[in-house]
């Protein structure tokens, strides 16, 4: 019986380069009851449900969920894995709002209060980064 990542990659080789090839889903040892339908559900490409999904986050069989996820991914790509070189990118922390939550922004003239220029923003970037998120404070004169 599989009972990790490296047993099923080890017994459920895909077909071709792995996109849509056949996966045969490996026998799991569940230890969460809760798991079983949700199981059977994943081996059918069935939808989850939201309450599937609430079962998920609450379990403690880390590794029953991690080898479900395993099967579908090896479906999809089969061995390929993807990753997403990104960067978070604040080019300033000057924010006219006062929300309770926030523990970043600093109002205009406040110690500590900074704003990048165009270039010191292109500064940061370089020719490997995939994806750029960038969050600020809702500065009071930049309007983009």
């Amino acid at each position: 019986m599989a009972t990790t990542v490296a047993d099923v990659a080890a017994i459920h080789p895909t077909t071709g380069n792995g996109s849509n090839g056949h996966v045969e889903a490996p026998d799991i040892l569940i230890s969460d009851p809760d798991l079983e339908s949700i199981w059977e559900k994943v081996k059918l490409g069935e939808r989850l449900s939201a309450e599937d999904g609430v079962k998920i986050l609450e379990t403690d069989d880390f590794s029953a969920v991690g080898l479900m996820a395993d099967f579908k991914k090896r479906q999809f790509s089969g061995d390929k894995v993807y990753f997403v070189l990104n960067r978070h990118l604040n080019p300033t922390n000057i924010c006219v709002l006062s929300c309770k939550f926030c523990d970043y922004a600093k109002k205009p003239g406040a110690e500590g209060a900074y704003e990048m220029t165009m270039d010191e923003m292109l500064d940061h970037l370089d020719g490997d980064i995939r994806e750029l998120h960038v969050v600020s404070g809702d500065h009071p004169t930049w309007h983009f």
